[in-house]
């Protein structure tokens, strides 16, 4: 167990110490990161270091006739994580093991981090990683965790070639038949508590990682789509309003290639600094946008392109008071950048306790300026990329829409058996992107969620798109858009493997009892009053909005009811040069006549407000 790792569950055993000595004061109420859901068990959260343990926990479930359900890092924000009963945290279930057959098997709560380390050390590898060190093996593969690869696995569940599970009867067996492994790839937590996890693996390897700028008519034209067939692993960052595309292409090469390259990629790390400036730059334009003078609105959303072309920066080059995206050294850039596969594929950030001042985006509680988000991520089939393209750019003609958290991410996946596999049946891209929370999120909506909401249901209503596990808001995992969501023969194979792993229903929850189809309940957040400013439902009265708010649809999607706010219109957002050819101090002088389009409209803003 790493020290980062021993040094959290340390601490997560501390808290439950505290919890139990003083059990009236603290709840037993828990959820993820975001903060969302909110689960309600009947039990404090217990934490197994053995499988003796977890063999004990199931049968007091049983004879005491609650449910239990396991969980990792509650990096999921859906009630994919939840229980009514025993809550079971495997974080202290570590076990690292190379096999005589070039496999290797983990302990359920081994995280990504340590597991790779642990090959790298012994000079093996995955063939590819999810995207985030922090979260745990078998959280990984209950959720279909992925990186981002055609030609090579994608995920960790791809890669599972066997796995020990303590049963819904308390017994403890060892899967490794093909036909029951379609199912435990990605087990959602509904098939048994996983305790160890062997995969497959491979010689060392390093990867180059080049990020650079193209049109984003790449997008539309099949170039990306073919890249995304041919590259070992790429991403890209799409940035609309921009019209252009960061490609994040990483290529295999020998593991003696110079280079120690480590990447703050997908989920970084953030300063102290950056979570101050940019928490409260982000809610004051939010609150602008809000404002009935059409100037005011204009420059909130001009705020909020500025902060974009910041981000989209950080993802090629140096910039101040943000992490290098590849570095050496962790100040500069090296772009192009060589380093071992796992570091440059899967960052790790502190989301523990401590003081940063480097830490998670939403760990930056020692100066109140945490940043939480909500995770949206659908995928659909990879030959409807091109029209979905063109879709959001009619979208965005109606309704002002900016994504200043790293833009729209796109990730790849090949075709896969495994039954709760996004990717079943059909090559895959992943489209994600991140929305800041407001300061009152149960209140304030985030500025341009019309287009947002009206993407999203374009995705999983207009393209049979898939919501990842556990990304995206609750409503996205409601019983209507699961029967939209899941092959009939696939889900049939996934609850004949519940019925016969667990045949009374000890690990059941509301998640499962829907993918059952036994119940719609969900476990959402009572604070949400207003339950579509975070897609805990469509809305279908205005009440479900913000107060500033109207339920409407956009022209053209008259079946997609989402939250807009009052006189907002479609914007014209000023340009923020950005090129890789550039310098920072060249960007600043380059952006001069922008910014000076953004101090005009402060100007008439002052003059709007005082007009009254």
């Amino acid at each position: 167990m790493s020290s980062y790792t021993s040094c959290k569950f340390l601490w997560l055993i501390i808290l439950s110490i505290i919890i139990v000595s003083d059990g009236q004061s603290i709840t037993k109420q828990y959820s993820s990161y975001r903060p969302m859901p909110l689960c309600n068990p009947s039990d404090y959260i217990r934490y197994p270091t053995t499988i003796d343990d977890v063999v004990a926990i199931v049968q007091e479930a049983i004879s005491r006739g609650v449910k239990v359900k396991a969980f990792g890092a509650r990096h999921s924000q859906t009630d994919i994580i939840c229980t009514e009963g025993i809550p079971i945290d495997n974080h202290g279930l570590t076990f690292y093991q190379l096999n005589e057959d070039g496999t290797a098997t983990f302990g359920a709560g081994v995280t990504l981090h340590d597991a790779t380390e642990f090959l790298r050390n012994n000079g093996r590898a995955f063939r590819t990683t999810p995207a985030f060190g922090n979260i745990t093996m078998a959280g990984a593969i209950g959720t279909g965790a992925h990186g981002s690869s055609i030609k090579y696995t994608s995920s960790i569940s791809s890669q599972v070639v066997g796995v020990t599970v303590v049963d819904g009867l308390g017994n403890v067996q060892n899967v490794t038949n093909e036909s029951d492994l379609h199912a435990f790839r990605i087990h959602l937590g509904l098939l048994g508590i996983v305790v160890r996890i062997t995969l497959t693996t491979h010689p060392l390897y390093k990867t180059l990682a080049h990020n650079y700028i193209v049109s984003d008519s790449v997008l539309i034209n099949g170039t990306a789509q073919q890249w995304a067939l041919e590259a070992d692993q790429m991403s890209l960052y799409w940035f609309p309003s921009m019209n252009q595309v960061v490609v994040a292409n990483w290529t295999i090469v020998d593991p003696n290639t110079t280079g120690n390259a480590y990447t703050f990629d997908h989920v970084p790390s953030t300063y102290d600094n950056f979570n101050i400036l940019g928490s409260q730059v982000f809610e004051e334009s939010a609150v602008l946008t809000q404002n009935r003078c059409s100037a005011v609105r204009q420059l909130g959303f001009n705020t909020i392109s500025i902060l974009q072309s910041y981000m989209q920066t950080t993802l090629w080059t140096t910039v101040p008071d943000f992490v290098p995206i590849y570095t050496e050294d962790g100040v500069t850039v090296v772009n192009p950048a060589v380093g071992y596969y796992d570091k440059m594929f899967a960052p790790v950030c502190n989301d523990g306790p401590g003081n940063g001042p480097l830490q998670c985006a939403w760990g930056h509680g020692n100066v109140h300026a945490n940043i939480t988000i909500l995770d949206n991520e659908i995928s659909l089939d990879l030959n409807d990329m091109p029209q979905f393209i063109l879709a959001v750019k009619d979208i965005l003609s109606k309704a002002p829409a900016l994504f200043p958290i790293q833009g729209i991410l796109m990730r790849f996946s090949a075709s896969s058996d495994t039954y709760m596999s996004n990717s079943y049946g059909r090559n895959s891209v992943h489209f994600e992107w991140y929305l800041a929370n407001r300061v009152d999120m149960y209140q304030d909506a985030v500025p341009s969620l019309a287009a947002y909401q009206t993407m999203m249901q374009t995705l999983v209503k207009g393209f049979n798109g898939r919501s990842h596990w556990g990304k995206s808001g609750m409503v996205y995992h409601s019983s209507p858009l699961l029967e939209l969501k899941l092959d009939p023969n696939a889900r049939a194979g996934f609850i004949s493997a519940m019925q016969k792993y667990d045949p009374n229903e000890v690990f059941l929850n509301n998640f499962g009892r829907r993918i059952k189809r036994i119940s719609t309940a969900q476990d959402t957040d009572p604070s949400n009053v207003h339950c579509a400013l975070r897609d805990d439902c469509f809305c279908s009265v205005a009440s479900d909005c913000a107060s500033y708010q109207k339920c409407v649809t956009l022209p053209g999607y008259s079946s997609y009811n989402v939250c807009q706010t009052s006189r907002e219109q479609p914007q014209t957002f000023i340009p923020f040069p950005s090129s890789p050819s550039l310098g920072v101090i060249d960007w600043m002088n380059s952006t001069l006549s922008s910014l000076t389009n953004v101090v005009n409209g402060l100007l008439t803003s002052v003059q709007c407000l005082l007009n009254g």
